[in-house]
């Protein structure tokens, strides 16, 4: 076993970090589920000492004890993952404090364990493993990959659909939920993803069998005013960032998707639906139709609902009980922090103890492993989907970057951001290229582990 340790006597200078109580209702209900939604999050929080700092190497090594593992084989992880946890996600939710330590003359990047983390966060990643436990599936499965998108959290959109389910206590259509959530929160995603948990359950109203359309919801009408649609596509990512995590969104066409919406949005028609758009346009029927719901999910257009059936969600048997016992609890402390000194917040915690919390880790770290390595290609199809919206916003002229340069963009394991990259490859999304650098001796070109978007939209 490496002997890594962090040490206390050295100078400690933390960076300004937000804490929990600063955040609104929203944030708040998104850093309880980002802070528990990995097997990695949950050890690094019970492994940290207040007021102790750690390196990356101090913080790997210190796992290694926490959970008992004496080979670096045995950790589902590489060395550098809990340290990019800490930055890419633990430190802008405030479960740590990011600062500077001096060792051997230079400034050291450490983190230390906040108390929004004792107080706030723990106690909810303790009921979450319980309810995972049970269940027997893994963290991100029951609150889903807030990371997903790499832009967009999902936690709250998920939480306030199983609140309203619950108080409804019957189905409600999705539009129901939407506006009671409150703004265009898209749902599809949030919903698969507690369906996928077991948590809700949903009937499908039926498919028209020449296209993709809902009967009764073919025709969509105008939703926005002119002056409000060209206000979306004047001011700069606006569009973009509406798009991002719509479900149509995320599928293989989005690049060419995106053309036609904004050509859509240039001259918007009163009403639109899937055979008109696939004619003026020049494009397929299914094309049409993906365009059509898309502009629907960010509010543009609406659909038809005076005929048709809707598709409604309910809350399943198990998702009654993982909200009373779960989520309810998240809401609560969300909506007031001084909930969470009350018995009724630090129960599962204060009960399990260290040891009982470790023991679950150990059950889920099994979990995590075989849903990490279960890589289908539709799951590496839709995550390359979400790399691609990243990297169009961070890169929109066509600069190199690094594959690396990615786990800055999307909070994700290196294997799964692989197998996309390969994808995008595959599909000639992005493309290799190389970069010149000065050095000593001159110019040189260096082309290994650099790419460009192959087709990079220009700026408007």
């Amino acid at each position: 076993m490496p002997t890594v340790e962090a040490s206390p006597t050295r100078e400690w200078r933390p960076l300004p970090t937000r804490n929990f109580r600063e955040m609104d209702f929203q944030e708040r209900v998104e850093a309880i589920g980002a802070a528990s939604n990995y097997y990695g999050k949950v050890a690094i929080q019970l492994t940290m000492r207040h007021e102790l700092p750690y390196t990356g190497a101090e913080l790997y090594h210190s796992l290694m004890r926490t959970l008992g593992i004496s080979d670096k084989a045995d950790m589902p992880f590489s060395r550098s993952t809990p340290f990019d946890y800490c930055r890419e996600s633990l430190w802008p939710i405030s479960a740590v404090v990011k600062g500077v330590v001096k060792k051997n003359s230079r400034n050291i990047t450490a983190f230390v364990k906040s108390q929004d983390s004792e107080e706030f966060f723990l106690p909810m990643a303790a009921r979450f493993l319980v309810l995972a436990d049970q269940f027997d599936i893994s963290l991100v499965t029951l609150l889903g990959d807030t990371a997903s998108p790499g832009i967009v959290r999902r936690g709250y959109v998920m939480a306030s659909t199983m609140q309203n389910l619950y108080d409804a206590n019957a189905p409600l259509p999705f539009s129901t939920i939407i506006e009671r959530i409150g703004g265009n929160h898209f749902i599809g995603g949030p919903i698969e993803q507690l369906k996928s948990a077991g948590l809700v359950d949903y009937s499908k109203a039926k498919i028209d069998p020449l296209g993709e359309s809902e009967r009764g919801y073919a025709v969509a009408t105008l939703k926005m005013s002119r002056e409000e649609v060209g206000q979306l596509i004047s001011e700069e990512g606006r569009l973009e960032s509406a798009l991002i995590g719509t479900k149509k969104a995320q599928q293989k066409r989005l690049y060419f998707s995106r053309l036609a919406i904004r050509a859509v949005l240039a001259d918007p028609p009163q009403s639109i639906d899937c055979e008109s758009l696939a004619k003026s346009l020049d494009i397929n029927r299914s094309h049409a139709c993906k365009v059509v719901t898309a502009l629907c999910e960010i509010g543009v257009y609406q659909r038809d609902r005076e005929t048709g059936e809707r598709t409604s969600v309910w809350l399943t048997d198990r998702g009654r009980y993982a909200y009373e016992y779960g989520f309810v609890h998240g809401l609560r402390v969300s909506l007031d922090p001084s909930y969470a000194s009350t018995p009724e917040y630090r129960g599962a915690y204060e009960e399990l103890g260290r040891d009982g919390i470790i023991r679950l880790l150990s059950r889920e770290k099994r979990r995590y492993v075989d849903q990490k390595v279960n890589n289908t290609p539709g799951r590496v199809a839709e995550f390359a989907g979400y790399i691609h919206e990243a990297l169009l916003r961070r890169y929109p002229t066509g600069e190199p970057f690094r594959v690396k340069e990615v786990s800055g963009l999307v909070q994700e394991d290196r294997p799964r951001i692989a197998a996309a990259f390969k994808l995008l490859r595959e599909q000639n999304v992005i493309t290799p290229t190389h970069i010149t650098l000065s050095t000593q001796d001159g110019p040189k070109e260096v082309s290994r582990g650099y790419y460009r978007l192959r087709e990079a939209p220009k700026s408007e």
